[in-house]
């Protein structure tokens, strides 16, 4: 019976031939030109206690050092027998702590000028009894009163606020009545400015009129704000 080869087989055979070839001859080579790139070259003598200074008549014997040697060579290269430490670092002195705030003690208030400063009209009386600095406002304690046989009222937006130089400052009213009947009671707000826009003025004025006629005009010239 005669053993027939599938084409496909034998070609396959035909390859992995060719190529176990190339790879030998590859192998071959390498191992060839490595050889040579090595020859002549030797592993170095890395034992720190043999001599470093052993020439071709020495090669392969082995020359230790002696016991005082090493020791003396360790004392040389440490100054001696102690063993130089790193200076000490002086402790920083601890910088003096700052007084601590009396949580008691209230918020910058300075009282200014001398009061109270009046304007009145028609027995309407506008008073501002106190002028203060809190934080970075003008604060003026004022009160309204009216002694007069009818009733007023007001609108704070057409409150005027100006500087000694004429110039108009915008304000805040907390706390004051918007009607005043006749005979009231006195009553009290304040009127709070930024010291921002006071720049360096000395002194401010108020005016307030009533609502609707404006028939009541109620002047504070010259509240110290220096």
């Amino acid at each position: 019976m005669k053993l027939t080869i599938n084409p496909g087989v034998r070609t396959s055979l035909t390859l992995i031939t060719i190529m176990l070839a190339i790879g030998g001859v590859t192998g071959l080579v390498g191992f060839i030109f490595g050889r040579e790139a090595l020859r002549g070259v030797s592993q170095p003598i890395v034992n720190p206690i043999l001599s470093t200074s052993m020439g071709e008549g020495n090669r392969g014997r082995q020359s230790f050092l002696k016991e005082e040697d090493i020791i003396a060579q360790a004392k040389k290269l440490t100054g001696g027998d102690e063993i130089n430490s790193p200076p000490k670092q002086e402790a920083p002195s601890p910088s003096p702590k700052p007084e601590a705030k009396n949580e008691n003690e209230p918020e910058e208030a300075l009282t200014l000028g001398e009061f109270p400063i009046v304007g009145e009209d028609q027995g309407i009386r506008f008073e501002v009894s106190s002028a203060r600095t809190q934080g970075d406002e003008l604060v003026l304690q004022v009160s309204l009163k009216n002694d007069s046989s009818q009733g007023v009222q007001f609108l704070y937006t057409f409150l005027e606020v100006t500087n000694d130089k004429g110039e108009s400052l915008s304000a805040l009213t907390n706390g004051l009545p918007t009607e005043l009947p006749a005979g009231s009671d006195v009553a009290t707000g304040t009127i709070n400015i930024s010291q921002a826009l006071l720049r360096n003025a000395k002194a401010i004025n108020l005016k307030l009129s009533n609502y609707p006629n404006q028939d009541v005009e109620l002047h504070v010239p010259a509240i110290p704000v220096e």
